[in-house]
């Protein structure tokens, strides 16, 4: 009994069903790209992804730097914030990503939300800001802001050296600086 009982719970790990769903969600997949998948992070777009708080904020940065950098703020029903940073060598494949928490007082994520605000984030879904016809962007670094919340999941995403418009860099700026995460503020120039 004990091996038919160990072969199921085997069988069933690897069942299909139990496999991770994609960090974006279907209608996104051919749009954008977010690698974070090796780094442990939650998946924002489900319907159960709240996880009893108000909000949820991501930031990623990934591009031409093989320094990838994620941030992510838990806002609970007090306006209060509790955030992880984590960051990784993206070109070597399975590399281990370092990680750290951080808090916000409630002023803070007050500050952090008129910053996305004030970029205009979360009015569309998706949002993208693409180089014009006639420009072709090769390198930099790669911004996507996702935002889960009562009005659901959000996403928005754009080159910061080639289309980002000032505000939303300066939005992830603002996460970066309320973060202390000084060593990722490089990649934005």
């Amino acid at each position: 009994m004990r091996r038919l009982t160990i072969f199921f719970l085997a069988n069933s790990l690897a069942s299909p069903a139990l496999a991770r769903p994609a960090m974006l969600p279907p209608d996104l997949l051919s749009q954008a790209y977010l690698a974070i998948d090796d780094v442990d992070e939650p998946v924002l777009w489900l319907p159960d992804a709240l996880h009893g708080y108000r909000n949820r904020y991501r930031l990623s940065i990934s591009g031409i730097i093989c320094r990838s950098y994620t941030l992510r703020l838990d806002v609970d029903r007090h306006g209060v914030g509790a955030g992880q940073v984590k960051s990784w060598n993206r070109c070597k494949k399975g590399s281990p990503y370092s990680q750290r928490t951080f808090r916000l007082r409630a002023e803070q994520v007050t500050q952090l939300e008129k910053s996305f605000s004030d970029a205009g984030l979360w009015s569309i879904y998706p949002q993208f800001w693409r180089a014009a016809d006639d420009q072709i962007c090769v390198d930099g670094e790669e911004l996507s802001f996702e935002w889960v919340g009562s009005a659901g999941f959000r996403f928005a995403q754009a080159n910061a050296q080639c289309e980002a418009p000032r505000s939303l860099v300066a939005a992830a700026r603002a996460f970066l600086n309320l973060a202390h995460e000084r060593a990722a503020l490089s990649l934005l120039d």
